[in-house]
C-alpha cells in the first residue's frame, strides 16, 4: 500500500492537469485539488485499500468541481466591468427630488397630512407621514375600488 505523501508526490502534477482540464483555470485547480486532498487524506487508508487511488481521487475532483460550480452558478453574477461607488452627489440630488416630491403630494386635494403604505389617504400614521409613530394601526380610508383596506407593512392598493 502506497502512503500518501507518496501519491501525492508521484500523482500531484498529474491531478493538477486533470483539474484544469475541467475548470481551464490554474489557480480554481489548485484550489479545487487541495480540498479534495484534505478529504482524501481522512480517509485514505480505506482508499488505498479499497481501489486504485488515482481513480477514487479523478473522481472527488469532479464531484468538487461540479459541486462549486453548483454554487457558483447560483450566487454569483459575471461582470464585464466593476460598478464604481454611487456619487455622493448624486445621492443628494436624489433625496432633493424625492423632497420635492412629497412637498408637490401635498398640495393635491383630499391630502390631510399623511398618506398610507397601500396608497390611499387615510386616518393611520406611516412611516411616510411627518407625524409617524409606533402607534398602532387602524383602518385606512377607502380605496379606489370601495373596498376597505388596512394600512400594514406590504399591504398594497386592491
Amino acid at each position: 500500500m502506497i502512503s500518501f505523501d507518496e501519491f501525492v508526490t508521484a500523482r500531484g502534477p498529474a491531478l493538477l492537469r486533470f483539474g484544469y482540464l475541467m475548470c481551464g483555470d490554474r489557480h480554481l485547480a489548485e484550489d479545487i485539488l487541495q480540498e479534495v486532498l484534505a478529504k482524501v487524506y481522512r480517509r485514505w487508508g480505506r482508499i488505498a485499500r479499497a481501489e486504485p487511488p488515482e481513480a477514487y481521487v479523478r473522481r472527488a475532483i469532479l464531484h468538487q468541481y461540479l459541486s462549486w460550480r453548483r454554487r457558483r452558478a447560483s450566487t454569483e453574477a459575471i461582470v464585464a466591468e466593476v460598478p464604481e461607488h454611487p456619487d455622493r452627489g448624486l445621492m443628494a440630488d436624489q433625496v432633493a427630488v424625492r423632497d420635492e416630491m412629497w412637498a408637490l403630494l401635498a398640495t393635491l386635494p383630499g391630502y390631510n397630512g399623511r398618506f398610507s403604505s397601500c396608497g390611499t389617504t387615510s386616518t393611520c400614521p406611516t412611516p411616510r407621514s411627518p407625524t409617524w409613530s409606533a402607534a398602532p394601526r387602524r383602518p385606512c380610508a377607502y380605496t379606489r375600488s370601495g373596498r376597505s383596506a388596512r394600512c400594514g407593512r406590504g399591504s398594497r392598493r386592491t
